[in-house]
Parts: C-alpha cells; structure tokens; sequence
C-alpha cells in the first residue's frame, strides 16, 4: 500500500491538471495586423541575382535587447511576453540595422501595446465592459 499511494495520487494530480488545461483553454482569438497588408500579388518574390547572376543569401541581424511586452487583464498585469527577435536584411546592411536598432525597437513595442490594448494577446475585450 505504501508504494502504491505516491502513484495515485501522481496520476490524480495529472488528470486534474488536464481537466484543468482544458476548462480554462482560451477561445480563439484572431490576430489584428499592425500594418495594412500591401495591395496586389502575394507571390513569393523571384530570388535577387547579383551582377555576376550569383544568388544574394540573405544576412540575418540578432536584436541585443529582448523586448518585453505586459499582458493586462482586468486592470492587472496578467503576463509578460519576452520576445528575441532576428531580421533578415540584405548583405551589407547589418551596420544600418544596428544603427536602427533603437528605434525598430519602439516601433516594435508600440505595436505590441496597441495589440495589447485591442485585446488581441488576450481576448479579453475591454468595449465589452463599456
């Protein structure tokens, strides 16, 4: 019997952190673009050739800061969202972009407010409650 205890009750903790997992899954929510989608073709872009008909590869510039992004709920801070992101840019162009980085930055975070304000990260609508 003393064996036989830990492992129900682990198997009663787990069923009711699935029971759980599941009643408190949140609705889906759709996400709110930031920026107007650009009008005509959606078709992937022919690859960039340089002068002697080489295909350009892509460099890839890491962000130094994480950015870091409340979730309010009800007034409350409900979470925190830390994002590390990497930008592709042409070759040559890291320097600009680390140049930029500031202010890319802003820009980026005030998009997430405003996402956050809108109740997109949540789902919880706050004109609901006007």
């Amino acid at each position: 019997m003393g064996k036989i205890l830990p492992i129900l009750m682990a198997l009663i903790g787990v069923g009711a952190g699935i029971g759980a997992g599941i009643m408190l899954k949140p609705d889906h929510v759709e996400i709110a673009a930031c920026a107007p989608e650009p009008a005509g073709d959606h078709a992937e872009p022919a690859p960039e050739v340089d002068e002697h008909g080489d295909a350009v590869v892509p460099e890839y510039v890491k962000m130094h800061n994480q950015f870091v992004i409340p979730v309010v709920k009800d007034g409350d801070m409900a979470a925190l969202v830390v994002l590390s992101i990497s930008i592709e840019v042409t070759p040559g162009g890291k320097e600009a972009t680390f140049q930029r980085e500031p202010n890319c930055g802003m820009r980026l975070i005030r998009c997430f407010l405003i996402m956050q304000m809108q109740a997109v990260l949540t789902g919880y609508s706050p004109a609901a409650t006007i």
